[in-house]
């Protein structure tokens, strides 16, 4: 919805900035995608990890998928 000023000037346009300044850009998209790509690909290994060793989440494994995998923060 438009609001106009008294000039007659619409003030619609005060927020006509390109769509590239208004989105986060194309390089931060794509490094964010990358990042959520390989944060599937640890989980979806963690989760194979687990399922070899007998399916349930013990202290042990949790030691050995720290030590195996690294850390991971969430």
């Amino acid at each position: 919805m438009a609001t106009t000023i008294g000039t007659g000037i619409d003030a619609s346009f005060a927020d006509a900035r390109p769509a590239a300044a208004k989105s986060k850009g194309i390089l931060r998209s794509i490094y964010a995608a990358m990042i959520a790509s390989r944060q599937r690909a640890a989980e979806r290994e963690i989760e194979r990890f687990i399922m070899l060793h007998g399916g349930l989440l013990t202290d042990k494994l949790e030691r050995d998928i720290s030590r195996n995998f690294g850390s991971f923060s969430g």
